[in-house]
């Protein structure tokens, strides 16, 4: 789920998710959206030990989500959107996966059970995607220039009064 040759609090960052994330925040192509999650949970299932398709099943559902709330219930173009949806987005992937791992009998309800381990480590995880997906939504729309709220002025003043 996560990369943990990176130091001490860098170790609990999902990449993976972040990058899925902003391609779904900046991406107008659903499909590519799609395709990246699928070969990002094959790249994973091909690197860990978890039961077959458990990486898959949480990415995609948790993308899934991801995208119905964009198109549905928030607007596109905001850091509290990103906030918002990078929270979401790790509690589905969590709940699935751990869910789903608990199904195929490979973690006991122990896990469960002792709560204060498995939600300091989700909540560590969550903070610090949100912050690096943050940083990230922050740094591409400051470098966009599609992004640029004088441009689209700039563009559409210009198109309009030819």
């Amino acid at each position: 789920m996560v990369v943990n040759l990176l130091p001490a609090p860098i170790n609990q960052v999902d990449i993976i998710l972040s990058g899925l994330i902003l391609q779904a925040i900046f991406s107008n192509k659903k499909n590519l959206v799609i395709i990246f999650t699928i070969t990002a949970g094959l790249f994973l299932e091909i690197l860990t030990t978890a039961t077959a398709g458990a990486h898959i099943f949480s990415l995609l559902i948790a993308i899934i989500a991801v995208d119905w709330a964009l198109n549905n219930v928030l607007s596109k173009r905001s850091l509290r959107t990103t906030l918002i949806v990078t929270l979401l987005a790790i509690i589905i992937k969590f709940t699935i996966f751990y869910s789903f791992l608990y199904i195929s009998g490979e973690i006991t309800s122990s896990l469960f059970l002792a709560p204060s381990q498995f939600t300091s480590n989700l909540i560590s995880q969550a903070i610090l995607t949100a912050i690096l997906t943050l940083f990230l939504y922050w740094l591409i729309s400051k470098t966009s220039r599609r992004l640029n709220p004088n441009y689209i002025i700039h563009t559409e003043s210009k198109n309009f009064y030819g």
